[in-house]
């Protein structure tokens, strides 16, 4: 569903997709809810970008975008690079 499959010379070739219509709005860091609340989306998305084979432009493309959404929502965008690297250190 949230997936671009494309066949490049007997290759598959993955990439996030979002719909046009997607909307870049997360809980605010502002917000008064709790802190797991809050991240949930932002888990959410790394989960996403961890678990899908996409090649380093896509890869890099997709970091960008969440942290633009980050980044909007009132976040600081090292919390990316932070859950990123924690996520990946639990995988090994």
């Amino acid at each position: 569903m949230d997936l671009n499959i494309s066949h490049i010379t007997n290759k598959f070739e993955f990439n996030i997709f979002r719909k046009p219509t997607c909307t870049d709005t997360i809980i605010p860091e502002t917000s008064n809810q709790s802190r797991s609340i809050k991240m949930s989306a932002i888990h959410s998305m790394l989960h996403r970008l961890i678990s899908i084979p996409l090649n380093s432009s896509n890869y890099n493309k997709e970091i960008d975008t969440i942290k633009q959404i980050v980044r909007n929502n009132g976040y600081d965008t090292s919390i990316v690079d932070k859950l990123i690297f924690r996520k990946n250190k639990n995988q090994m």
